[in-house]
């Protein structure tokens, strides 16, 4: 299943800030995965801002396996960042087998490299961090149509909306905006809506 499917189909919304629970449910209706679950926990956000458990559930009568995904966000996050926690490990549920960590050790090597990868050093990393590394700027062009950022520019420039009240608007951290109005967001919200493997332009 490709994340430009899922990009796609809220390519015009108009309704904002997208709901997580949406973005939830149509990828549980693509069978990707039987259920997600949210999950507030402690955790220490200088390392992971999120993190992405998948289990097999107890098949039915005569059928394979469930598939379940539990996401972990930090209790302190405030509304934005829970958001994008959530949506960052939701685009990781539509990503391929080797890119998941399934052992405690792969979780401890994704966790270690996580805390000394830079932008332009990713030679000699997993997969699954190359992955989340490109999760943060993936999640921001799920619940920020590029459609809706392009309406917006002129009015930005013009000071009619100020970065506040953009950030308010689709429900992410105000840190953020400047991002949405960068020519590396525009190529990114393009080739995503062409292929969903893309290079990394920001940190997961």
């Amino acid at each position: 299943m490709h994340l430009k499917d899922l990009l796609q189909h809220l390519a015009d919304t108009r309704d904002f800030p997208i709901k997580i629970d949406d973005i939830r449910s149509w990828i549980i209706n693509q069978d990707i995965v039987a259920g997600i679950a949210f999950v507030p926990v402690e955790m220490e956000t200088s390392v992971m801002r999120g993190l992405l458990r998948m289990w097999e559930g107890l098949p039915p009568p005569y059928g394979e396996p469930l598939l379940y995904a539990d996401i972990l966000y930090p209790k302190s996050a405030d509304f934005g960042r829970e958001r994008l926690a959530c949506c960052k490990e939701m685009v990781h549920v539509l990503d391929s087998a080797t890119q998941r960590s399934a052992t405690g050790a792969e979780i401890d090597k994704l966790a270690s490299e996580l805390t000394s990868l830079t932008s332009g050093d990713v030679n000699g990393f997993c997969e699954a961090t190359l992955a989340d590394k490109r999760g943060l700027p993936l999640a921001l062009v799920t619940l920020v149509p590029i459609k809706a950022v392009n309406e917006l520019r002129q009015k930005r420039i013009d000071r009619a909306i100020d970065d506040l009240q953009i950030a308010e608007l689709f429900g992410i951290p105000e840190f953020y905006v400047s991002y949405l109005f960068t020519p590396q967001f525009a190529a990114l919200a393009s080739k995503c809506l062409g292929e969903d493997r893309v290079v990394a332009l920001g940190a997961g």
